[in-house]
């Protein structure tokens, strides 16, 4: 099923909240990225919080790991995801889109259905440091 046909659980928007440069790792250039996005997850209002370092394998090619949580807003519970995946640079600057697969963890009842279920993730991030998130269930 491709991801245009499945159905979005996790859709957020948000901005970038900070980034370090971390020591290089076999040659390549490692970015720490941080940031704040809101929107919905499995039909909740969610605020979430994620963090994921960069390799610069080539000036347009990264590859990367994060991990993130997802906060119901309304107080329902909180969702973990842990993920891998790799970037190409497009038109502009910074602008990049991130292909991503992650697993959910969660104890929570509101996210139940979700806990060790896979996710793909598409991630954009934008030259004035906009990111957008789309995320389907990998079945």
């Amino acid at each position: 099923m491709s991801e245009e046909s499945a159905k979005v659980a996790l859709k957020l928007s948000g901005h970038v909240t900070g980034t370090r440069v971390l020591e290089q790792r076999n040659g390549h250039d490692i970015v720490e990225i941080s940031y704040a996005a809101d929107g919905t997850f499995d039909g909740h209002q969610v605020e979430a919080l994620f963090t994921y370092e960069a390799e610069a394998i080539s000036a347009d090619s990264f590859v990367g790991t994060g991990k993130g949580i997802l906060r119901a807003t309304g107080g329902e519970g909180t969702a973990s995801v842990k993920a891998t995946g790799a970037a190409r640079r497009e038109a502009g600057a910074t602008k990049l889109v991130w292909r991503v697969h992650g697993a959910v963890q969660s104890t929570s009842p509101a996210f139940a259905d979700w806990h060790g279920r896979l996710i793909d993730l598409t991630i954009q991030v934008d030259d004035d440091q906009k990111i957008t998130l789309r995320g389907v269930k990998w079945a």
